[in-house]
């Protein structure tokens, strides 16, 4: 059943989203959860997005009329991802992607989903001073499965700007949120400029780069 709502972005805009993640493992009694957030700017067809890379600063992916790059702005790196080879990591993972960061925009969470679905209007609230419209969408994947989201539409924006999605199955259960914030619909220009003093590497040694800081934090973090 299509959606009875737009899940598009708007051509010109740009935005924190914040997305956080919990899960509650059926045969353990314990739970796991994490949250980050990404700058969005999108003008037309040029785009930037801003990932957190703990100590690394920042990566940053840039899709401007010269092509598809990725950027360590504290190493003053860069790679082109232009090319079909270049577009992924070693892991076979796109830009961006960790094995612990789920995709979480609501297009991916609707669209990618499996079964049924059913759609439910329940209302208009006003979310950071701005009106929009909600919905309970609910998606059956077997008999012991069930998949609900609650997701928010601007509609002046026609786009969504919040959303929950909850997962139960067989005891184990998991919940998504995703929230757009400074939500701005004029876009600084100079988040598409090229930085002149980096220098340009294969994407491998970016790819490289980022992993070697995620298997330093791994221990920070077990130990906090």
């Amino acid at each position: 059943m299509t959606p009875p709502f737009s899940t598009k972005e708007p051509d010109r805009y740009q935005a924190i989203r914040i997305t956080s993640f919990a899960e509650t493992p059926g045969t353990e009694n314990s739970s796991v959860s994490q949250s980050n957030q990404v700058l969005i700017a999108r003008d037309g067809e040029k785009r930037r997005e801003e990932y957190s890379a703990g100590a690394s600063g920042q990566i940053v992916y840039l899709e401007v009329h010269a092509g598809r790059f990725i950027l360590l702005p504290n190493n003053k790196l860069y790679a082109d991802l232009s090319t079909a080879s270049n577009q992924t990591d070693p892991g076979g993972r796109p830009y961006g992607s960790s094995d612990d960061s789920p995709s979480l925009s609501p297009e991916q969470l609707l669209n990618e989903a499996h079964g049924p679905a059913t759609y439910e209007k329940l209302g208009i609230e006003t979310l950071a001073g701005r009106l929009t419209t909600k919905y309970r969408v609910v998606m059956v994947a077997g008999a012991d499965s069930q998949n609900e989201t609650l997701i928010w539409i601007d509609e002046a924006l026609g786009m969504p700007v919040r959303s929950e999605a909850t997962s139960r199955s067989s005891g184990y259960s998991s919940k998504v949120t995703m929230e757009l914030k400074d939500l701005k619909l004029e876009v600084d220009e100079r988040l598409f400029s090229w930085p002149p003093d980096h220098r340009k590497v294969q994407a491998r040694q970016i790819f490289d780069l980022i992993r070697k800081e995620r298997k330093r934090a791994i221990p920070q973090q077990q130990e906090k």
